[in-house]
């Protein structure tokens, strides 16, 4: 996961201008994100309040995890068109998945096909900008929104903290990961906050449906 991340930063800083990886905390970056970003980012924010009301909201679905095993083996053998069809089957059954876009981006480099690259990129940059927008991750009050475990994952990788502790807390009838993290490089430590109120409910409601059997909605 490492090398793909490291890549994707790769095409943010080269075709972006994405100039946010020079601070090491994760919550001095949004100053980075210029005002054009901003206005897609919260459109990407309303957005994404919505999909999380709908009923094919469904976080971290077998279908969505055996899709994501099947484009890491298609990486691996080089099946890049195939690994862009699985990365599209993702993105039906949920349209921020930020791995899913990743692979895309990384497969239509490889196919030397730049306009669609771009478009890939410009979606993660934007997605990932509405998370660092909903929140400072200082406290309960200015908590990240994540509508994926995934997404928190991703944040630390991106910005390379090493998870030292993770907490679900209930607090003010709101449901959070409280994390300690700490910056390899610099030793730092930070408390960050993630909002999943919606997502841990979801992750419930789904844990029941595959414990009785129930079919997704259709997407």
């Amino acid at each position: 996961m490492k090398s793909s991340v490291a890549n994707l930063a790769f095409l943010l800083t080269c075709f972006l201008s994405f100039s946010v990886f020079a601070n090491d905390s994760l919550n001095e970056n949004v100053s980075a994100i210029t005002l054009e970003r901003q206005k897609v980012a919260q459109a990407i924010a309303l957005e994404r309040e919505e999909y999380v009301q709908t009923e094919n909201y469904h976080p971290d679905t077998p279908e969505e995890e055996y899709a994501l095993i099947k484009v890491s083996e298609l990486r691996r053998n080089g099946q890049i068109e195939e690994l862009v069809s699985y990365a599209d089957e993702l993105l039906k059954l949920n349209p921020y998945n930020l791995d899913a876009l990743n692979n895309k981006a990384s497969a239509y480099e490889l196919l030397n096909k730049q306009a669609e690259m771009n478009e890939a990129v410009s979606r993660w940059v934007g997605i990932f900008d509405s998370i660092l927008m909903s929140g400072d991750g200082t406290s309960f009050e200015t908590a990240y929104k994540i509508i994926a475990f995934s997404e928190e994952a991703r944040m630390l990788e991106f910005f390379e903290m090493a998870l030292e502790s993770r907490k679900l807390v209930a607090h003010n009838d709101k449901t959070y990961h409280f994390l300690v993290v700490i910056n390899p490089k610099t030793k730092k430590r930070y408390e960050v906050y993630f909002e999943i109120t919606r997502l841990f409910q979801a992750y419930k409601n789904d844990e029941i449906r595959r414990t009785l059997n129930v079919p997704l909605a259709q997407h």
